[in-house]
């Protein structure tokens, strides 16, 4: 298979073969600023492409998904349907309740509560980029003070893939949550709401929103001109969560992928 594989990448190089060709892509990386190995790239795509070829072959028509989902580079949701352009972006208000240690501003706005987001942003102080997580689950109404542990969130899907809508899911979690990576037509995909979730509290489709958005362009050449801002959101509206007495929302939040604190809609820190 291995020499099948290169020979399909020597192929894929003529006239060069395969060393060479792997040379000239990370030469003309370094001459773009571009790091090496960078997602997506030129080199990767033959890669996968005569990984295709080499497996068609031999694999059998059931297979044909799970392989093409392995070796997806898309984002099959599309994200452009829920992008909506000049989107105020709650980037501001989150990193600044979270650096403030007053996290209302963080876990939604006077209209909604924040049940998925997530947002990439170049910071205007010292142009350093930085990743904000917000995600919401259901914990029993009694918790008020540290000691809680943070609930293990497994409903969750890649910019690459959609949800697995039929499988099961555990009753604290509010919404199927991204695990953003990078694919073309865009990596920030807003998260589903669980039905299970929108059974408990009563709520109507009319009652979630979902965006997207991307924000500015930044003049590095090595970030490709990426946006200064971009993101995406799932909300429900506060007006919509009816919750039983005994379990009400909490907020895991998060920076740069580490867990900052987990905290109720009064402010109490949970762990």
């Amino acid at each position: 298979m291995l020499s099948h594989l290169e020979a399909k990448l020597n192929e894929a190089c003529a006239p060069l073969d395969a060393h060479a060709g792997w040379d000239l892509e990370n030469a003309i990386s370094v001459s773009f600023r571009e790091v090496r190995n960078r997602p997506l790239s030129r080199w990767e795509a033959k890669v996968r492409f005569a990984l295709s070829a080499v497996l068609f072959p031999y694999a059998s028509k059931r297979d044909f998904q799970k392989i093409e989902l392995a070796l997806r580079v898309f984002n099959p949701a599309l994200p452009e349907i829920t992008l909506t352009p000049g989107f105020a972006s709650p980037a501001k208000a989150v990193f600044n309740a979270i650096s403030e240690k007053n996290y209302v501003g963080a876990i939604g706005n006077a209209e909604f509560f924040f049940l998925g987001y997530h947002e990439l942003i170049e910071r205007d102080e010292d142009r350093r980029w930085t990743y904000l997580e917000a995600l919401a689950v259901i914990i029993p109404s009694s918790t008020v003070r540290r000691g809680f542990f943070a609930p293990s969130v497994d409903a969750s899907f890649r910019s690459k893939e959609l949800p697995d809508f039929g499988s099961a899911t555990t009753s604290h979690e509010t919404c199927w949550h991204l695990r953003p990576d990078f694919s073309f037509f865009g990596s920030f995909t807003p998260a589903f709401p669980l039905q299970t979730f929108a059974e408990l509290i009563g709520a109507r489709d009319s009652d979630f929103f979902r965006v997207s958005w991307r924000n500015g362009r930044t003049g590095d050449v090595s970030n490709c001109g990426r946006p200064v801002q971009e993101g995406c959101l799932l909300a429900v509206k506060r007006t919509a969560v009816r919750l039983p007495s005994d379990k009400k929302l909490a907020w895991i939040l998060k920076v740069d992928g580490e867990t900052v604190t987990m905290v109720d809609s009064q402010n109490n820190l949970l762990v």
